[in-house]
């Protein structure tokens, strides 16, 4: 058979299509046009200030491009990050970045723990600094402040106003001075918030690390900050940090409160006691729970933990699961059960389980799901096991006849035992025989 070749035409030929019909609606990239770059020294502090001039331009697909200026502004103290698009001015080709340098100021608090920026003297943010890392924003209101006349006297330390943002749970406060783009490649840049930035720069074990600890898991900033490297720090840094974030989670399992959230934090914790009380809070919900099947997904294949015998646990209880009468809490189980063991190729218990399942004392107590499990999973079985499925079938549609066992018993069955099923039964439930049957009969 001939093989189509794609040269290096036709590649950059169905590259153009993409891109035409990405930008259907307009795409657009930015670049820088130009920067300029300032030192200052302010109240002692030497401050580094960048203006750079940004295109941004549309592109569309049958229309001119449209393109845009405005004037960014970074910022970076000595010792600190540098931060990105801190403030922004509509802009013109024409205007030159060293021209917008003496619009955009900088003041610190008396106590160097705190600065506003300003454009054209009004006040349009302030930030605040930790013991170290970058500085963060908290919620602050444009309105016509003057930085000249700018009120230090009400403004909390930064611990404080840390404390208040994690306990409030503001993200709007939060995300205050977030790098959501970088303009230099066009694309998603570093969408880090600039406050879990600097918490992760704190010391392990603070008493910023306490406070988190504290709100988790109700809290999603807390969560946010409390990565898996970050916990890891914490735990190794401060025993009673790790104490108490084990006596959390072993409460959180106990009381079967599982989400996400909490199964991220038993990984990142990595302590056997937590994952011997998580195996059993998400023991009762597997299969069938997503996020019982994505823990002990991760449990198998996770290095730190013993994944052949997890997986073991796991085949014990499928096989309970599929040769025991089902309770409410397990329904939907039955056919993950049924799955995962065909996956491992274990068919020890499938006869014990069909002569249960299919018994008439149990099948009529099932839900549908349940059922219809030995029909959905009729191709799966050996000989043996279909005729056991087909003669409890039969058994059961003569007992009582339900029209879905019917259906499926008129794809396997001959048409004499399927007219045996239905000779004591009204004229209009014989007309359920496959159309094979009825033609077999004209004959």
């Amino acid at each position: 058979m001939d093989r189509t070749v794609f040269t290096p035409k036709i590649w950059l030929l169905l590259l153009l299509v993409l891109v035409a019909v990405g930008c259907k609606r307009g795409c657009t990239t930015h670049a820088v046009v130009d920067d300029e770059s300032e030192t200052r020294t302010i109240a002692g502090q030497k401050v580094e200030v960048t203006a750079k001039l940004i295109e941004s331009n549309t592109h569309y697909l049958r229309r001119q491009n449209s393109y845009s200026y405005h004037m960014r502004f970074d910022v970076k103290l000595a010792g600190r990050p540098t931060m990105k698009e801190v403030a922004l001015l509509p802009a013109e080709y024409e205007d030159e970045p060293e021209d917008a340098l003496p619009r955009f100021e900088v003041a610190f608090s008396p106590d160097k723990k705190h600065f506003a920026i300003a454009l054209d003297k009004k006040v349009v943010d302030v930030f605040h600094l930790l013991e170290k890392g970058v500085p963060f924003a908290a919620y602050f209101e444009p309105s016509t402040v003057y930085i000249d006349d700018f009120n230090w006297d009400h403004v909390d330390t930064p611990e404080e106003i840390a404390r208040l943002l994690i306990r409030s749970d503001n993200m709007s406060m939060a995300l205050k001075g977030l790098d959501d783009y970088d303009f230099m490649n066009g694309g998603a840049g570093d969408n880090d918030h600039y406050f879990e930035l600097a918490i992760a720069a704190q010391d392990p074990g603070s008493a910023l690390d306490f406070v988190l600890l504290e709100e988790w898991p109700n809290s999603y900033l807390a969560g946010s900050c409390l990565a898996k490297e970050r916990v890891a720090a914490n735990s190794k840094a401060s025993a009673e940090w790790k104490s108490n974030m084990q006596q959390k989670l072993l409460s959180l399992l106990r009381k079967k409160e599982v989400n996400n959230d909490i199964t991220d934090m038993v990984f990142y914790f990595n302590d056997q006691l937590v994952y011997d009380s998580a195996d059993v809070a998400f023991m009762q919900l597997w299969p069938g729970d997503w996020q019982a099947e994505d823990y002990f997904e991760q449990r198998v294949n996770a290095t730190q933990s013993n994944g052949k015998a997890i997986a073991a646990k796991l085949q014990q209880r499928a096989n309970t699961l599929i040769t025991t009468v089902p309770v409410d809490s397990e329904y939907g189980q039955m056919e993950g059960a049924f799955k995962y063991l065909l996956e491992r190729g274990d068919s020890s218990n499938f006869k014990a389980s069909i002569e249960l399942l299919l018994g008439d004392e149990v099948f009529h107590d099932l839900s549908y799901s349940d059922q219809d499990l030995y029909m959905d999973q009729y191709e799966n079985l050996g000989p043996v096991l279909q005729q056991l499925v087909l003669e409890r079938y039969t058994e059961l549609c003569r007992q009582d006849f339900d029209y879905s066992v019917f259906d499926f018993l008129g794809k396997h069955l001959t048409c004499e035992k399927l007219k045996v099923i239905t000779a004591d039964l009204p004229d209009y439930q014989k007309d359920n025989l496959p159309d094979r049957c009825k033609e077999e009969a004209v004959q």
